[in-house]
């Protein structure tokens, strides 16, 4: 039994291809497939014959699932052959995808991601609400009858029908919560499985949510429960063993940070039955591996007993990590840490924006053309206070690295642009070994996997198999001529020294982004600092030339000068 869902993908195609190539889910990637394009950069190729779409729209691609009984007897690779045909099926053969099967859950199933504008006439898929649906559950039905598979029943109302109520968001978000904890590893894996496989959209803040296509608004994870914020959820994917047998509907003994104490309950007023205290204290127990009798006490009495003995300090019991302080000994939560860190909190306490470049030194505002400034003397004063703070880190960077002169400063400047150029261009020329690596590995898969169909048709020349395998023919002397014309043999292809040679550059590649950042963040900090120089103290360091544009040209110049040094 084969059930389907398809929806469509605006914003996160790279992420959902990432996603759906998880080595880890996919057994090392060979069970990952392609047609018009490479895996690994499937969402270059197919962003390009988008843009030959004259329409456009926000709609990239779609993301469709077939998912296979665990009682069906299907392997993982008769999975994969099932869902080629049926994303030839849905896409006609005129729309680029990729196609993924996992192995990670107790049923196999399979991911496609195809291109929305098909690269024979680049107009646009259109899903015709169930008129294509139903299409597309016949071809996912036929295919489960031609290979021995049992078929899900359709749904038809009759005279037992009894109307189905529709579930809240937040039963939806809860069920949708329980289901991607069990599989991800990270709470970002976590994140990216709710886009990708639930189709949620999340909203980091405070408090963290989602929302989903049809919501007007997003839901608070901890709305759906104490086991839904995110110190639980952490802690959930952390600790999968400790949390298989607890009753996530209860309500224990976490709760929310910012939510109103509960008042002490009065004489007359209606106490909890036997029942749920028993079971509260069995979830207790599972979790925090403690008999009930022994555990701390919370909320108004705890509270009770700190004002007694005169610390009246408050502690959340749901939060079984804190940062570290200094000679305390504690622990940080590296989570939480984390969180805050990408909500853009500084770890001396300021605050910055989010792509500013470390937050140092920013170009000194002209208040003279500024209409606000000349009409707000609160605003003129305050803007006043940033241009001098400003100058002073500018002279304090200029003494740091010994600046004296325009010249040196010339020479720390262009040394600086240098090193982001030179970062750059190795990027630059290690993407284009990555995706030669590719293209030599998609040309020899290619030609392996249609070389039968070729010869079969050399051999015997039927015209009837040459029409019913057309497509395989052709990317078989395709690649063929592909691999004559660069001399590569395919016989001596080895997936493992491909592999080895993948990760070398990849692994290269990160290691000068790493570089680059910091690199960037020096050389933005210099051209600020130039033009602060030049608007109070009116010193040129580039005469007669654009100030921006000055520096880029000199060092131009210079590294062209070296080149045609190297060639004499």
């Amino acid at each position: 039994m084969a059930v389907t869902k398809i929806k469509a993908i605006k914003s996160t195609l790279d992420k959902a291809i990432k996603y759906i190539c998880n080595p880890e889910k996919t057994q090392g990637m060979l069970l990952v497939d392609s047609y018009g394009c490479v895996p690994e950069f499937a969402a270059q190729q197919m962003e390009a014959i988008a843009k030959l779409n004259k329409r456009g729209g926000c709609r990239k691609a779609y993301h469709l699932m077939q998912s296979f009984s665990p009682d069906d007897d299907i392997t993982p690779e008769k999975a994969l052959e099932i869902g080629r045909k049926f994303a030839d099926g849905v896409t006609r053969g005129k729309h680029q995808y990729v196609i993924a099967v996992h192995t990670d859950r107790d049923h196999i199933h399979c991911h496609i991601i195809f291109n929305a504008v098909n690269k024979e006439n680049y107009k646009k898929y259109r899903y015709s609400g169930y008129s294509e649906r139903d299409r597309i559950r016949d071809i996912s039905d036929q295919l489960c009858r031609d290979n021995g598979l049992s078929i899900p029943p359709r749904w038809t109302k009759g005279k037992g029908h009894k109307p189905q109520y529709k579930k809240s968001w937040v039963q939806k978000l809860r069920e949708a919560i329980d289901r991607t904890v069990l599989t991800a590893g990270t709470f970002e894996e976590f994140v990216t499985a709710m886009e990708v496989e639930e189709g949620y959209t999340f909203k980091d803040g405070k408090r963290i949510a989602f929302i989903t296509e049809g919501q007007k608004k997003c839901t608070k994870c901890d709305r759906a429960g104490d086991y839904y914020t995110e110190e639980m959820i952490r802690d959930r994917i952390a600790n999968k063993e400790k949390y298989r047998d607890v009753d996530l509907s209860l309500r224990t003994r976490y709760k929310k940070k910012d939510c109103a104490e509960q008042p002490v309950q009065k004489d007359g007023e209606m106490e909890r039955s036997s029942s749920e205290l028993a079971a509260a204290e069995e979830n207790e127990k599972q979790i925090s591996g403690t008999e009930p009798g022994a555990r701390k006490k919370t909320g108004p009495e705890k509270e009770k007993n700190q004002e007694e003995s005169g610390t009246g300090e408050k502690t959340d019991l749901g939060k079984e990590k804190r940062q570290e302080e200094s000679g305390t000994g504690e622990k940080a939560d590296p989570g939480k840490e984390k969180h805050q860190t990408a909500s853009g909190a500084h770890k001396d306490g300021k605050k910055y924006k989010k792509g500013s470049f470390m937050g140092e030194i920013r170009r000194i505002a002209d208040l003279s053309k500024n209409d606000k400034a000349q009409n707000s003397p609160g605003y003129r004063h305050v803007a006043e206070k940033n241009n001098l703070n400003m100058f002073v880190k500018t002279m304090n960077f200029m003494e740091k690295h010994d600046i004296e002169t325009p010249e040196k400063f010339r020479v720390f400047y262009e040394s600086r642009y240098n090193e982001v150029t030179r970062l750059n261009n190795e990027i630059h020329q290690t993407d284009l070994a990555m995706s030669e690596l590719s293209e030599r590995r998609y040309n020899i898969r290619k030609y392996f996997k249609y070389q039968k169909c070729h010869n079969v048709f050399a051999k015997y020349r039927n015209m009837n198999y040459y029409r019913e395998h057309e497509k395989e023919i052709q990317e078989f002397k395709l690649s063929k001529s592909w691999l004559e014309r660069n001399g590569i043999n395919p016989r001596e292809y080895k997936a493992q020294e491909y592999q080895d040679e993948y990760a070398r550059l990849k692994s290269r590649k990160d290691a000068l982004k790493e570089k680059l950042q910091p690199a960037k963040e020096q050389l933005y900090t210099a051209r600020n600092v130039m033009q602060n120089i030049e608007s109070v103290l009116g010193i040129k360091f580039y005469e007669g030339e654009e100030n921006q544009e000055a520096p880029e040209k000199n060092v131009q110049e210079n590294v062209q000068r070296q080149n045609n040094q190297k060639e004499r």
